[in-house]
């Protein structure tokens, strides 16, 4: 976390109770306690380039030697001198905590030890000559060959989008199960094959992995789920793995470590990061986790699109955005809002099924599902209705009571008796008392006070009223077994009467929905309108045309939105931007987030780096170190 959001969160919470100056002093009471780990000093360019690499004078040396060719002294005398006349400037400093840098060691600790452990179920040979004449890329090729002759419990599929991930899983499970027939001949005692179970992090992942026959669940669904049946011959393949923040992986690994199951990553590290906390997949892969790399696309069909998608996979958005047939400039939100809405409405009904709009922010999103349902006819045609929609939150401001805003919705995820809280049942947040309490009612006005340190499996919600009427098509936000609903569904509203409202699903049988669902409105829904969607809840789906409206100075436009926005479509993806001229810039940046092992990391980088050598002869030798494999110094100047 950067200093100013620690300040700000921190002076949040402490609303009465501390002031600026003793805040500031607590983050260097904790620091020196250890408690708190800082970064090393980091620098950038000044006069507001926010675009600037953030570097130590270590990575600043290194990247003058990349960039120039100079030798390491040349480099440090530069970087020195830049230092002390101003022309690199001090950047705003990091801190973690110890207990995520010790969450981060066992993530790699349990992938090391579970190498070696598992028996492969085929030998590359056998591999081979059953996948012989397939239609496989050699990318996908190596992944099916990875899953089934590993010998690792822990193993990625590092694949960029549109690359065929989940067909070569979908390959791997036929192979698997062809194991299974071949035991069952050959061991007719054993009646026990190998178990394929399939997880997402979001609903629309998992529907998507349930349409290509896995039996699928949300990671959360998983974690709740008392009687898992994971043994040895269960093989778990996490989708979208890249977006699992470092406290679920790391409950998840210490599962399957526990159990003797197996473990398939799927993923990309560059599209979209979690919001927990960590970056774990992209960890394990640095750290040597045996990973398959997919790289031949396979999803778009348009040329064009194609090279587009290629640009951005490899780092180059700016070469992407050349590729894309159509780049619209509306200065405002309202245009640019109206004018996706009117390119919908030009399309077929039938087409418009096939369309994902994708919106930067919730406030955009929500304004394109307003314009979409007015467009449509259906605004002012129904009824209000109570719906939830999720509060995205992390784990530790789910821990504290201050996080929790007056009038947000409460629904615990198990009964915890000594605070009076059932599971499922909806609690209004009341207010937060000193002592970290948070005061809640239920719908009868009865008052609960609790510890969330204590009760920590809390989803939270925001209470709405939106217009819900017959032909609105929704998304389901939470998870109902019941009624077999998965977080991230999407339906059709086909009639509200008599106090229910029911819904069908999109995909149809003989030109019938597949299967409906009734909904009862005395109690606030789980749904929200899907004309639009974020790029966080967009990852893991494909559509033939995708609508992107870009804001090119908020900060959620980056190459990572780029990336993952235009790699949904098939055959067309259309740019509604603010700014043409500030489109390169604005999906040119990345924002990576920083781990508590690069944080540690990099203060031993910039302690080894202190050490100057004791003689002449040490500091030419380690020049000669520096310079291996360089051109030679660069007689010009560079200019930071």
């Amino acid at each position: 976390m950067g200093e100013n959001d620690l300040r700000t969160v921190a002076l949040r919470r402490a609303v009465g109770l501390a002031t600026p100056d003793q805040v500031n002093d607590e983050i260097r009471r904790l620091v020196k306690q250890g408690t708190l780990i800082e970064s090393p000093p980091t620098y950038r360019m000044p006069n507001g380039d926010l675009d600037s690499p953030v570097l130590s004078p270590a990575g600043w040396r290194a990247h003058l030697q990349e960039l120039k060719g100079w030798s390491e002294k040349e480099a440090r005398q530069y970087v020195d001198k830049a230092i002390k006349r101003g022309s690199l400037e001090p950047a705003e400093k990091r801190y973690t905590t110890q207990k995520a840098l010790k969450r981060e060691k066992a993530i790699l600790a349990i992938e090391r030890t579970g190498r070696g452990q598992v028996t492969p179920l085929m030998t590359k040979e056998q591999v081979a000559k059953a996948l012989e004449g397939s239609t496989l890329s050699p990318g996908q090729f190596q992944a099916v060959e990875v899953i089934v002759s590993t010998n690792n419990r822990f193993v990625g599929i590092q694949g960029d989008a549109g690359t065929g991930k989940t067909y070569s899983v979908d390959r791997a499970v036929k192979l698997i199960d062809s194991v299974n027939a071949a035991m069952a001949t050959n061991h007719p005692q054993d009646i026990t094959g190998y178990r394929v179970v399939a997880l997402a992090p979001y609903g629309n992942q998992v529907t998507a992995l349930k349409n290509e026959g896995l039996d699928a669940h949300t990671l959360a669904s998983f974690f709740h789920t008392k009687n898992k049946g994971l043994d040895a011959k269960t093989i778990v393949i996490l989708d979208e793995a890249g977006v699992v923040g470092a406290r679920q992986m790391e409950r998840l690994m210490r599962e399957i470590e526990q159990s003797g199951a197996r473990l398939i990553q799927l993923g990309d590290t560059k599209q979209t990061e979690a919001i927990e906390a960590g970056k774990p997949f992209a960890q394990l892969q640095q750290s040597g986790m045996q990973t398959a790399r997919i790289k031949e696309i396979q999803r778009q069909k348009d040329p064009e699109l194609k090279r587009a998608v290629q640009h951005a996979a490899e780092g180059q958005p700016t070469k992407s955005l050349d590729h894309l047939k159509h780049v619209e400039e509306l200065r405002t939100a309202s245009d640019r809002h109206q004018a996706i809405v009117r390119d919908y409405m030009a399309l077929t009904p039938d087409q418009r099924k096939e369309v994902l709009i994708v919106a930067g922010t919730n406030k955009d999103r929500k304004e394109i599902n307003t314009m979409a349902r007015q467009a449509l006819g259906l605004f002012g045609k129904g009824k209000e209705f109570e719906t939830l929609n999720r509060v995205d939150s992390t784990d530790a401001e789910r821990r504290y009571a201050p996080s929790y805003k007056q009038g947000m919705i409460i629904q615990p995820e198990k009964d915890y008796k000594r605070a009076g809280l059932v599971r499922g049942e909806l609690y209004v947040v009341d207010q937060a008392l000193p002592g970290n309490v948070l005061v809640v009612k239920d719908r009868s006005g009865n008052r609960f006070e609790f510890n969330p340190r204590q009760a920590t499996k809390l989803s939270v919600y925001k209470l709405e009223k939106p217009e819900l009427a017959v032909g609105d098509l929704i998304r389901i936000n939470r998870q109902d077994p019941k009624l077999d609903l998965t977080n991230g569904d999407r339906m059709r509203v086909v009639s509200i009467e008599g106090g229910v409202v029911q819904l069908a699903s999109l995909k149809e049988v003989n030109g019938q929905p597949e299967r409906t669902v009734s909904l009862p409105t005395n109690k606030p829904l789980h749904l929200e309108h899907a004309y639009s969607a974020t790029v966080h809840s967009a990852q893991g789906l494909t559509n033939d045309r995708v609508m992107i409206s870009l804001n090119t100075k908020s900060r959620t436009t980056s190459q990572n939105l780029w990336y993952v926005a235009i790699s949904r479509a098939r055959h067309e993806a259309r740019v509604y931007a603010d700014s043409i001229k500030g489109l390169p810039a604005a999906i040119a940046k990345r924002y990576d987030k920083t781990t508590a092992l690069s944080l540690q990391q990099e203060r031993e980088r910039q302690r080894r780096d202190s050490i100057q050598p004791r003689t002449v002869a040490d500091g030419r030798a380690l020049e000669r170190k520096q310079r291996t494999g360089l051109d030679g110094p660069s007689s010009g100047n560079a200019r930071i």
